[in-house]
């Protein structure tokens, strides 16, 4: 993680408590469902960059096998499932998505 997101949300955190503290319970609770799906994106985020990771220092066997490995098949198919969910923070999935899709056919990628 980033700096910058973890002082995003110590900030974020710390506006949370100002509202307790004003009795303003039903904003502060916006204010942590939003910290929590913050939280998880940014894991996901975490979680695809190890799948692509993942996916380069496999290239030379994506390249040089007609099916999907067993070995990399689970990071494959989590990018291909993330792309329409994340494509609008990072463009190129759409493209990996493509190429994985001209690889291992249309099916694959269902």
């Amino acid at each position: 993680r980033s700096k910058k997101n973890d002082n995003a949300g110590v900030l974020a955190r710390k506006e949370v408590a100002k509202l307790l503290e004003k009795g303003k319970d039903e904003l502060a609770r916006i204010k942590v469902e939003q910290i929590i799906r913050d939280d998880y994106y940014m894991e996901s985020m975490e979680l695809m960059e190890m799948y692509l990771n993942l996916m380069i220092a496999r290239f030379g066997l994506i390249e040089s096998v007609k099916h999907c490995d067993l070995g990399i098949q689970e990071a494959i198919t989590t990018v291909v499932w993330a792309t329409p969910r994340m494509q609008g923070d990072v463009s190129e999935l759409k493209t990996i998505k493509t190429l994985v899709q001209s690889r291992y056919g249309r099916d694959f990628v269902g």
